[in-house]
């Protein structure tokens, strides 16, 4: 689900909220956020919510395809087991329904 500039990701109860664009390209835009990881499920029980700051790359729908075959890649970078300095490996990824 989004809402301009709040992004939730049902599949780990993560809700993003978009603060600035980072950059762009050509299939995606880099976007600072906050992320509030198990936001529902610690507002229903009042827990502390952990809030997380990122970069969150969201591909265009034109680029859908392109991000898929990127987040493959992502995929097998992360099974290496001696990470290498220059990358930056990505921490999770998802899909909005919504669009696809």
């Amino acid at each position: 689900m989004s809402y301009n500039n709040f992004l939730y990701n049902s599949e780990d109860d993560t809700l993003y909220i978009l603060i600035y664009k980072l950059g762009n390209g050509a299939y995606s835009n880099v976007w600072y956020s906050l992320e509030f990881e198990n936001f529902f499920s610690k507002i229903k029980n009042k827990k502390k919510i952990k809030i997380n700051s990122r970069a969150l790359k969201i591909h265009n729908e034109s680029g859908y395809d392109q991000g898929i075959t990127e987040t493959n890649i992502n995929e097998l970078l992360l099974k290496k087991k001696t990470p290498h300095p220059n990358i930056n490996y990505p921490i999770s990824s998802f899909i909005l329904d919504e669009y696809y």
